[in-house]
């Protein structure tokens, strides 16, 4: 039997495996990604579905005996290069699970920010709060209409083009502003009412900005509100006035009205069967338009001409330069690398008023627009990851691509889908090949939102992972706090007598962080292996590394066996049969792909490897390794159901040991202090005061083991990288270059 492969290969066949193809249209275009249905040993078979791509029309997918597929839509006619659904008179409303979102993650942003508000997806109405009907001031989030009026005056011919003079409407500008151009104007670099030259200097300035209003009423010889609800017929406003703040210079829509505009912004001019707004005209203006390197506005002047203030003054904000134009703010990176909103794509652009109180957001490649009036959505702190705001943004994107879980296997998908360029990501991929080890990128995994985008062809090999076994190993310290059987500060001498001696202070919080002190017999270096290589881990040496627990770094592996043998006599079973039964049997982990090793029963208990070290490794597969980075990308979620903790899984991923700690042994490098949880390796800042991996972002932790096993959690792309191999041990900076070509990757 021959068939066709989801990739539309052709190869022989045991039976034919059957897909259904879901039709997805994003910024690239339109294009079929394949479901894997079953397998079946017939032909001809025909599979009917009400709704088999989420776009709510009947469907019909025929499978024939040779695995051809004939796809075919019945329903109305949509443009596949433009959005599937434009309003008439009212929105039409939709069920948010019914286009595949993540309602409750909806009602969480809904919670949070408050106000009046609707949210667009795919072009319909999937969520409204407040009054979404009523008519109140939109602030600064009035001016990118005053732009788009702009390009309708240059297509109407009504003006040269975006950068006709100013002064030839009809004002009296003085010598240094007589270059102004309606171009500086919808950039604020007019220097309207500052000292510099039109051009010169950016300056959110709203003395420029009531002078642009006005400039186009003069253009228009009209009002805004006439002007602009003449050349909107199409977009059937439902709630009728849309300027009348401010002289009527400023925007009162409903927020449902405005988020057609916004509708119309996203779509690039196109509102169902016309081209209102030219989009070579909107794709040449609808960009970052001042120059990153432009310096802050210093020079304070008068309102020479008397237009009086949109509402604000000169120079209200210093962010702007490389990520503003034409009134809109765009996503693009700062000067520190982070993106205005690091949890939104690429090419999400906002009408931003009262720095995030009213706001009109663009997401293209989500196919989404939110219009939020009057919210408490968090301060205005561009490229703050861990702001509330970046955090309420991230909450839309996580529910626009909600995240899968695996079942009996991973879901593939194009990294286009989970907004990832795939040749960036091969460009990522390349480098680490060249720059890791002599394994290359054979056991690499990534995963985006739940789904596999990227695998190398070795994916299932199962080998040792050396110390990413103690990030499984704190693991099951969190689970025994969760069941209430001890703390993060019970002492090891009340679960190990033999602890008292030498060792009465050391916690379970001092083993995690490796602040105990602890060494054991036999501890004493073996060539260049120096960190605790002991083979009788469970013997205390009377000579701690250093006093008292907590005062020193120590990255120590009889330390982590002896931690693995509290841990187990607290549990009262092998930690293998309670992560078996918790977590790897809950998430799906094949149990023919790991095992963990072991040094055999100490008081009648088998105790597994702590450390990784000698023959007490998780031995493991990338496959299965990826599934536990998921869970922790999930905070200990899996599809709905609480495995291990929140506040555990939080406090295990962030930095738990100071920078300024001092290293407890005479180790080849300083590493640890700043960049260590509970035996997580987190993205911190070092004691030299560099991040640990500066490519990655801020929230990016891993579990790390010789010979190059990672596996890299990154919540703010939400994002699993699994890396293993048997080839040395690679410099931070391979990881983070690697890293940074990632990010470079994400749309």
């Amino acid at each position: 039997m021959w068939a066709h492969g989801p990739k539309g290969d052709i190869e022989p066949m045991a039976e034919p495996v059957l897909y259904w193809f879901q039709l997805v249209r994003d910024k690239a275009g339109a294009r079929f990604e394949p479901h894997r249905i079953d397998n079946a040993s017939g032909v001809g078979v025909q599979v009917t579905a009400a709704d088999l791509n989420g776009d709510g029309r009947p469907e019909i997918l025929t499978v024939s005996k040779l695995g051809a597929f004939l796809f075919s839509n019945k329903g109305e006619k949509t443009d596949s290069k433009r959005a599937t659904v434009f309003p008439g008179k009212n929105w039409v409303e939709r069920d948010a699970s019914a286009l595949g979102m993540d309602a409750a993650k909806l009602d969480a942003f809904i919670s949070n920010v408050g106000g009046d508000g609707c949210i667009i997806k795919d072009g319909y109405l999937v969520k409204s709060w407040g009054n979404t009907a009523s008519h109140k001031w939109w602030a600064s989030a009035s001016k990118p209409v005053l732009s788009t009026l702009l390009m309708l005056a240059v297509q109407e011919q009504k003006l040269s083009g975006v950068d006709a003079l100013v002064k030839n409407v009809g004002w009296e500008l003085s010598e240094k502003d007589s270059t102004m151009t309606f171009r500086h104007l919808a950039n604020m670099v007019s220097g309207y009412s500052c000292g510099e030259a039109p051009g010169a200097a950016w300056g959110y300035n709203d003395f420029g900005i009531q002078l642009y209003a006005k400039s186009l009423e003069k253009v228009f010889k009209q009002s805004l509100e006439e002007a602009f609800k003449q050349r909107m017929t199409a977009l059937e406003f439902q709630d009728g006035e849309f300027f009348g703040f401010r002289e009527g210079l400023s925007i009162v829509a409903s927020p449902r009205d405005f988020a057609r505009v916004g509708w119309l912004w996203l779509n690039r001019g196109h509102w169902n069967d016309q081209q209102v707004l030219s989009e070579k005209l909107f794709t040449a203006c609808v960009q970052p338009g001042v120059p990153a390197d432009l310096p802050r506005t210093r020079i304070k002047a008068s309102d020479y001409l008397g237009v009086g203030t949109y509402g604000g003054g000169t120079d209200q904000n210093r962010n702007g330069p490389g990520v503003y134009g034409f009134n809109f703010w765009f996503n693009e990176r700062m000067a520190g690398g982070e993106r205005v909103w690091p949890a939104a794509p690429a090419d999400t652009y906002q009408a931003n008023g009262m720095w995030n109180r009213d706001t009109v957001t663009m997401f293209p490649s989500l196919g989404m627009v939110v219009a939020v009036r009057g919210s408490k959505a968090g301060k205005f702190e561009p490229g703050k990851a861990d702001g509330e705001y970046n955090q309420n943004m991230k909450l839309l994107v996580d529910a626009a691509r909600p995240m899968a879980f695996p079942g009996k296997d991973w879901e593939a998908a194009s990294p286009e889908s989970q907004g990832v360029d795939s040749a960036k990501l091969q460009d990522a991929a390349n480098l680490l090949e060249k720059t890791v080890g002599k394994d290359g990128v054979h056991e690499l995994m990534v995963i985006r939102n739940g789904r596999l985008i990227w695998q190398g062809d070795d994916i299932d090999k199962i080998h040792g992972v050396w110390s990413l076994t103690k990030s499984f190993t704190s693991t099951a310290l969190g689970l025994l706090i969760d069941d209430g059987k001890c703390t993060i500060d019970t002492k090891a001498k009340d679960i190990l007598p033999s602890m008292a001696a030498a060792y009465p202070d050391a916690t379970l919080r001092h083993f995690a962080t490796m602040t105990s002190g602890y060494r054991a017999l036999g501890d004493e270096p073996q060539g260049s292996y120096l960190h605790g290589p002991s083979v009788t881990p469970y013997a205390p040496n009377p000579e701690p590394l250093f006093k008292p627990p907590g005062s020193h770094f120590a990255y120590w592996d009889s330390a982590m066996n002896q931690f693995a043998n509290v841990i187990t006599h607290i549990a009262g079973e092998p930690m293998e049969e309670l992560f078996q039964r918790r977590i790897a049997e809950p998430i799906g982990m094949n149990r023919a792909k790991w095992d963990w090793g072991d040094w055999g029963k100490v008081e009648g208990i088998v105790v597994n490897g702590g450390s990784g070290n000698k023959s007490g490794p998780m031995r493991i597969s990338a496959r299965e390794t990826a599934r536990f980075g998921l869970l922790f990308l999930n905070r200990g979620q899996w599809n709905g159901q609480r495995l291990i903790s929140e506040k555990w899984v939080d406090e295990a991923t962030r930095v738990q040991v100071p920078a300024t700690l001092p290293m407890g042994y005479e180790a080849k490098k300083s590493e640890g202090p700043g960049e260590y949880g509970y035996n997580w390796w987190i993205n911190g800042v070092k004691s030299d005061g560099q991040l640990k991996y500066p490519g990655a972002t801020k929230r990016t932790y891993c579990g790390a083991g010789h010979n190059n096993n990672r596996c890299f959690v990154i919540p703010e792309w939400n994002m699993v990288i699994v890396r293993l191999g048997l080839d040395g041990s690679a410099k931070d900076k391979v990881w983070s270059d690697f890293l940074a070509k990632v990010g470079e990757a994400l749309k």
